[in-house]
């Protein structure tokens, strides 16, 4: 008896998983034609036509066969809540050949500083609800749960105005030639404190500041100040600078600018 007691149960079970599993295409239950994995990531694009801009960054953890393939999605206010929807994955009319994710990235209207309800939907099938969060020096993302998405960067740090930051990237031959820009920057330029924290174009770290970039010789230097001087004082420094063929120098702005 407990013999075929044990196999009404793994029958049972079966059937259940089975139902579970397989999914309908004409249904309630529609099977989803786009990767459930998805990663998401905040930035403030920097621009000196347009000012400050809140994006959202996604891509797919699976790769495609052509390297412009996109998401499609949506942003915006429903019911007081800001919805961020990804709606499918848009193939290409004109196939760029080579593998690659799909890349999307959405621009937000403007917002107050404040809480705002946040939802991320993957199309009708999975919902992730929590609060976004904006304030003078960061954005934040709180998710109650983070299904089919993987939250890269759930808080950015916000540039401050007027702040300059850069690299230099050099041979040992050129270390005074670092030494003396470094003065010359700090001529007209301010120091100030940062907050700790990942701001995008770059992170500090205590007294350490951290600007990801493609290493070309065998020292690095990094710089960041707050400067509100005109743009033509950092533009002959660097433009001095890089008259030598052993080191390079890089300098960003809080405007959106570069030299």
């Amino acid at each position: 008896m407990c013999k075929g007691y044990l196999s009404w149960v793994i029958i049972f079970l079966c059937i259940i998983s089975f139902s579970c599993t397989k999914g309908d295409d004409n249904g309630d239950n529609p099977i989803i034609n786009i990767p459930v994995d998805f990663t998401i990531e905040i930035q403030e694009r920097l621009s000196f036509a347009d000012g400050r801009t809140l994006e959202f960054v996604m891509e797919t953890t699976k790769t495609y066969e052509c390297e412009n393939y996109e998401i499609r999605s949506t942003i915006g206010f429903e019911n007081g809540a800001l919805v961020l929807a990804v709606d499918e994955i848009n193939s290409p009319q004109d196939c760029i050949e080579g593998e690659s994710t799909a890349q999307g990235i959405l621009a937000v209207e403007e917002l107050l500083n404040g809480n705002y309800p946040f939802i991320i939907n993957l199309r009708d099938a999975i919902s992730n609800a929590g609060t976004f969060h904006k304030n003078d020096q960061r954005y934040q993302i709180f998710l109650d749960q983070t299904d089919g998405i993987e939250l890269s960067r759930s808080e950015l740090m916000r540039v401050p105005a007027n702040t300059i930051w850069g690299y230099f990237d050099y041979q040992d031959s050129a270390t005074d030639k670092v030494s003396q820009a470094i003065l010359s920057l700090q001529d007209i330029a301010q120091e100030t404190t940062f907050l700790n924290g990942d701001y995008g174009y770059f992170s500090i770290e205590g007294d350490a500041v951290n600007i990801p970039f493609e290493v070309r010789y065998n020292l690095q230097d990094f710089f960041i100040y707050q400067y509100d001087g005109n743009a033509d004082s950092l533009q002959k420094i660097v433009n001095e600078f890089n008259t030598h063929q052993d080191a390079t120098m890089k300098l960003f702005t809080s405007s959106g600018t570069d030299f």
